[in-house]
């Protein structure tokens, strides 16, 4: 049998310190969320903001498809024609979804200011960086759902302000099960 010295056993307090401190530090995080999920629903006195839930049409939408929704939606916004030809339109052709995020080292204030056009963009980098997905459609999936999650999560707290986007975004990926 071992003897366990002073010096042992404070090696031990100190790993199971370690730990116990990074356990806690997660739990908080989580439980954090999940109380103002839970108190912002009970507290909403009018009904909530329509986020994006995908309808059955939706859901089975490709990539392709969500670009060309996502352009006309924009064009109707501002007022433009449907059918641009290439002269009419500069030349240019229209970005891609998942390109131009700008918003990975802001912090939530921006993130409450921007295009959803920037948040899915951003969103489809944290997911790209997290885990590769296996094709645009489950990148566009989990994209919408972490920008509906960190959207949620910040809407109507004016205390979040200051965070990072990014730390929201970790949150948001290990609740919805991302990583």
């Amino acid at each position: 049998m071992h003897k366990l010295t002073e010096q042992g056993l404070r090696q031990i307090v100190r790993r199971l310190d370690r730990r116990a401190f990074w356990l806690w530090v997660g739990m908080v995080s989580l439980l954090t969320v999940l109380v103002y999920l839970l108190t912002s629903c009970s507290e909403s006195k009018s009904p909530p903001k329509q986020t994006e839930v995908p309808t059955e049409e939706a859901k089975h939408e490709t990539a392709e498809e969500y670009n060309a929704r996502m352009r006309e939606e924009a064009l109707k916004k501002n007022g433009q024609k449907k059918n641009l030809s290439k002269k009419e339109s500069g030349g240019k052709k229209p970005g891609k979804w998942y390109e131009g995020g700008t918003l990975h080292r802001a912090k939530i204030e921006d993130w409450k200011k921007a295009t959803d056009e920037n948040r899915l963009a951003t969103c489809a980098d944290f997911i790209a960086k997290v885990r590769k997905p296996s094709d645009l459609n489950e990148l566009l999936a989990k994209s919408v759902g972490l920008r509906a999650c960190i959207t949620e999560a910040t809407r109507a707290l004016e205390s979040t302000n200051n965070e990072n986007v990014a730390d929201v975004a970790a949150l948001c990926v290990v609740t919805l099960g991302y990583q």
